[in-house]
């Protein structure tokens, strides 16, 4: 449901015929806060385009037998977004209006993927294996971008231009004395207010608004203070450190200096508290280092931080040095992805019975080529799900 990609067939001139039978393609543009006509019209448009979908995958399996079928239905994802606050067990969310059609639009989508799923396992016959996997679900999460930076600026790590710094004391030194050449975007930025801005922001191409975000962390920083900063996000908040040698201006130095301050930034999110309920703001952090190996990651975050989910929108977060104040975003999410998801399997090769326990979505590879009778490569870190396959 996200940007727009061109369609791909293989062999190339099947394209024609699939337009000719099914029409072009039907794309779903997510709004992340649609009104209740825009969400009834949306999750309408989901469910012809699923059909169409299933009409396809079963004409594709009338005329030609596969060793190997995949088929993704996608619909779920948008579909549990734009219905998820009007759903009958939403319970302490920000639901505000009864829309029928809504509230079990979640069940609904899944019994027609359902419906498509059944007729495409009738014409694949008994001796198919079926797997049928969903990489994540869906909980209440809000978005947390503002608190994130917040937490950094406020915590002294980011540091903004004409503000001044903390020593490791908390208490404040001088700010540099040296006069600043700014840009139009930059004084643009200093006389215009954020509310105004982000109006206007709101009506500029995406691509804009990305050169427009990334210059303002560029050019408001003051880079020689800065140790870490918050790289932009929706849910989970994504810290990058000012490391020397990897970034432009870095001066945090690669070592015990590096693993020193991400042990000081997990320590002080773990201070953070929701001031409504007394109970700790943030689920975990992860270092990029642990979680991949090697040294400090060139491209991802250096740490991963998983604020606590819940049913309403985080306005504020308390820390003993200081609170943490987020407005309401102009993108306001009321769900967002959950890592777990569900994972069924049934066919003649299938050995296992009932609960397999978690599976690692890193299984999923190796397991079908043990059922198609392919050694896995050596390089592949899954493994082939215990107690699941007879085949050997």
């Amino acid at each position: 449901h996200g940007a727009t990609c061109p369609t791909q067939v293989e062999p190339r001139g099947a394209a024609k015929r699939i337009h000719q039978l099914f029409g072009p393609k039907l794309e779903i543009h997510f709004n992340p806060s649609p009104n209740p006509e825009l969400a009834i019209k949306s999750v309408r448009n989901l469910h012809q385009r699923l059909e169409k979908k299933g009409r396809l995958l079963s004409q594709l399996l009338e005329q030609e037998r596969f060793e190997l079928v995949t088929a993704f239905f996608s619909e779920t994802d948008a579909g549990s977004h734009y219905c998820w606050k009007y759903r009958p067990d939403a319970i302490g969310s920000d639901k505000s209006v009864d829309v029928p059609e809504l509230a079990d639009g979640i069940l609904g989508l899944y019994q027609a993927i359902d419906r498509e799923m059944g007729k495409a396992m009738e014409l694949m016959g008994q001796d198919a294996n079926i797997m049928i996997i969903s990489l994540y679900g869906m909980q209440d999460e809000y978005p947390i971008s503002t608190l994130t930076e917040s937490f950094c600026q406020q915590l002294g790590y980011h540091v903004l231009r004409n503000q001044k710094s903390t020593d490791d004391s908390g208490e404040p030194t001088a700010s540099s004395s040296k006069k600043i050449k700014l840009d139009p975007i930059s004084l643009a930025r200093m006389v215009i207010p954020d509310s105004l801005r982000t109006a206007i922001s709101r009506h500029l191409p995406r691509s804009m608004q990305e050169k427009l975000l990334s210059s303002g962390l560029r050019d408001g920083t003051k880079w020689s203070a800065t140790t870490a900063f918050a790289i932009s996000s929706i849910s989970t908040g994504f810290i990058r450190v000012n490391l020397e040698g990897r970034e432009p201006q870095g001066i945090v130095k690669p070592g015990a200096e590096y693993e020193e301050l991400l042990a000081r930034m997990e320590a002080d999110f773990a201070l953070l508290t929701d001031p409504k309920t007394g109970e700790p703001a943030i689920r975990r952090t992860a270092r990029a280092v642990d979680l991949f190996g090697g040294g400090p990651p060139e491209l991802l975050p250096d740490l991963f931080v998983e604020w606590e989910p819940g049913p309403r929108f985080l306005d504020r977060v308390k820390h003993p040095k200081t609170e943490l104040i987020q407005p309401k975003p102009t993108h306001f999410f009321d769900s967002q992805e959950k890592l777990e998801g569900f994972f069924a399997a049934a066919g003649p090769d299938i050995q296992g019975r009932g609960d397999l326990g978690e599976v690692e979505v890193l299984d999923m590879a190796p397991t079908w080529l043990q059922l198609l009778g392919v050694r896995p490569s050596a390089d592949m870190k899954g493994e082939i799900i215990k107690n699941l396959v007879e085949r050997t």
